[in-house]
């Protein structure tokens, strides 16, 4: 901006520079290139001071290319340091702390107690793989549960690639305030793996009603507020806004079905995930949670609840509670992700289940995925074998 701003200023002077100009216009062009040269330092003041998806505090999320690369090559899956668990208690004792790994022998020294440590094979060991794919087409409606799912940098295939707003606010409503909406079952058309043609309303009582996508350009632009981000999205029409007001019954609330804009990008935090994006996601691209943390937390409760009360879209199993905390790079059938920080958001008060206490703990963790620019996406799959690479020097949510 600032050479086209140079260029523009210095017009007048390179004219006035001429060989027929006079003494006088000389002296003007001098003038001239004054002005341009003052223009310049201005525009490039500017423009640093132009805000800029960047924040003051140090980013949150780290990488050490070089150290997960190295621990990519190694044979082990769980680093030194790494919590596990054993497939059969030793002493009472079913978890253990790595602290030494054995490649020939492939076995691990574990530390069991502070009295206590073993050293013992792989097979003896449980290992963290998927057991679990969620993807929720329309932000707070029901999940859609897969043994496999497309992989993108913006989250799972169709994952809140829908919201439903109030049309007077253009505000997402979720059911923190609307708990109906987790009985409306959407369906992606053709096919969960292919680019959408339509969706689907499914709802108990209701008739099914195929929403075709409208696309940018064919339908209302609006501007979605999701909690503080605006995100541009596609209006999907009259049909379906009048048969979520007949579903919802609400009076207070005109409904509206949007989708996000193609093309638009909303960027996740840079404090947290810079160069990272999703659609209507409370905050970043993937929520991964243990199917072993649900159990213990379920311990507290006086009615267990499922793990779709967390709306997850990965679920592993075979890992200690809460080890997920504090992982920081790990791998999925060699696909690379990084976890960003605990999940925060939701807790029992909001989520109905603790008679409006707050669960003060985290559940989850919140997932960017790292891969090159154009290269070939993969699926995801029930079954797949996780990595732990490396693992996070503090925990900040």
């Amino acid at each position: 901006m600032a050479s086209s701003l140079l260029a523009a200023a210095l017009l007048p002077a390179v004219c006035a520079a001429s060989p027929t100009s006079s003494s006088t216009i000389a002296y003007a062009a001098l003038i001239a290139t004054s002005i341009a040269l003052l223009v310049v330092a201005v525009a490039a003041k500017k423009k640093l001071s132009w805000p800029q998806e960047t924040s003051s505090t140090p980013c949150v999320l780290h990488r050490d290319e070089v150290k997960e690369r190295l621990a990519e090559k190694q044979k082990n899956l769980l680093p030194i340091n790494a919590v596990v668990t054993l497939k059969h208690p030793l002493n009472g004792l079913k978890a253990g702390l790595v602290r030494n790994y054995d490649e020939d022998s492939d076995s691990y020294e574990v530390k069991l107690s502070s009295s206590e440590t073993k050293t013992l094979k792989s097979s003896q060991l449980q290992f963290p793989q998927v057991s679990g794919i969620f993807v929720y087409p329309i932000k707070s409606c029901a999940g859609i549960a897969l043994k496999e799912a497309q992989l993108t940098p913006k989250g799972l295939l169709h994952d809140r690639e829908w919201v439903i707003i109030d049309g007077d606010r253009d505000k997402f409503v979720t059911q923190r305030r609307y708990p109906k909406l987790a009985l409306i079952h959407p369906k992606v058309l053709p096919a969960m793996d292919l680019e959408a043609t339509s969706l689907v309303l499914t709802a108990e009582g209701m008739p099914d009603l195929e929403v075709p996508v409208v696309h940018t350009g064919e339908g209302q632009l609006r501007v979605v507020s999701i909690w503080k981000d605006k995100v541009e999205a596609i209006d999907q029409g009259d049909a379906a806004a009048k048969w979520l007001d007949k579903f919802m019954g609400e009076d207070k609330c005109r409904f509206r079905l949007t989708r996000v804009r193609d093309g638009y990008t909303r960027h996740t935090k840079p404090k947290y995930a810079p160069g990272h994006a999703t659609n209507f996601a409370d905050a970043f691209p993937f929520l991964l949670a243990l199917e072993e943390s649900l159990e213990e937390f379920n311990t507290t409760l006086e009615t267990p609840v499922p793990m779709n009360r967390f709306r997850p879209n990965i679920v592993l199993r075979g890992s200690p509670a809460f080890a997920d905390e504090h992982w920081n790079c790990i791998t999925i059938d060699g696909v690379h992700f990084h976890n960003v920080r605990p999940l925060r958001e939701r807790n029992g008060a909001l989520l109905g289940f603790t008679d409006g206490k707050k669960f003060e703990g985290y559940f989850g963790s919140n997932m960017v995925l790292e891969i090159e620019e154009n290269a070939v996406l993969q699926l995801l799959t029930v079954g797949a074998n996780v990595k732990v690479l490396t693992l996070k020097t503090e925990v900040v949510a």
